[in-house]
């Protein structure tokens, strides 16, 4: 039996309070000991670990966004004379 246990029960003979049940004394004796928060702990973690295991079974779904802009500066007009007017097709060449 664990300590804490055995203290709680001589406090309350001591206050006059009624004694603890052995029901009650395990069920405390249960709630201190480290070894056993140690096991629940363990236990909460394994099952963490086999949802976990699925990973490689279940597809995967991966989203990508992405949002961009382009800004230009001011825009300018070339205007483009001809340097000379093709003597074959009456064309302006540029």
């Amino acid at each position: 039996m664990n300590l804490h246990a055995l203290l709680s029960l001589a406090l309350a003979t001591q206050a006059g309070q009624a004694p603890l049940t052995l029901d009650d004394a395990l069920a405390e004796a249960t709630r201190a000991n480290a070894d056993v928060k140690l096991a629940r702990a363990s236990a909460e973690l394994s099952g963490v670990e086999v949802y976990g295991s699925y990973a490689g079974v279940l597809p995967r779904l991966d989203l990508n966004a992405a949002f961009g802009r382009n800004l230009v500066g001011a825009r300018s007009i070339v205007t483009a004379f001809p340097t000379s007017i093709d003597p074959n097709t009456g064309q302006p060449v540029f």
